[in-house]
């Protein structure tokens, strides 16, 4: 199966998103964001055999070059990060740096779009954040 990467910000679906990509046989590597993400993925990352690393919110380029070395070609954004620390109270790298200057709207959709296509362009799409755990949402009716 292919490596998958999680890039997890904080509460339980990381940990929904990290379980179902391993028990569908995926290997995983977890970006976990400093500011955001709890001990209890890294004990699950550990325990499932996934690869953990902790990066800082603005660093955009690490999170890319991580992914790139575990030869991660798609990735999953899952878990909360907080509004208001996307648009400030980060140090950006160079990387976050141009997708910022370029964003003609300062809103999470906009960004979120913005980092999808630097990362398309270094090799890794970006799927829905639901792709792996899809028994486990609520069916129409």
């Amino acid at each position: 199966m292919a490596s998958i990467g999680l890039i997890a910000g904080n509460g339980r679906f990381p940990l929904l998103v990290l379980d179902a990509a391993r028990s569908l046989g995926h290997d995983v590597t977890v970006v976990a964001i400093k500011e955001e993400t709890g001990a209890d993925l890294g004990e699950r990352a550990a325990a499932l055999g996934a690869t953990l690393h902790t990066v800082s919110l603005g660093q955009l380029g690490r999170c890319i070059a991580l992914l790139q070395e575990a030869g991660c070609r798609q990735a999953v954004m899952a878990g909360q990060v907080k509004h208001a620390k996307l648009f400030a109270n980060i140090t950006p790298d160079w990387t976050l740096m141009q997708v910022l200057m370029k964003l003609r709207a300062k809103s999470t959709d906009a960004l979120i779009s913005a980092i999808a296509d630097v990362m398309k362009g270094k090799g890794i799409e970006l799927l829905d954040s639901t792709a792996f755990i899809q028994p486990l949402l609520a069916r129409e009716g």
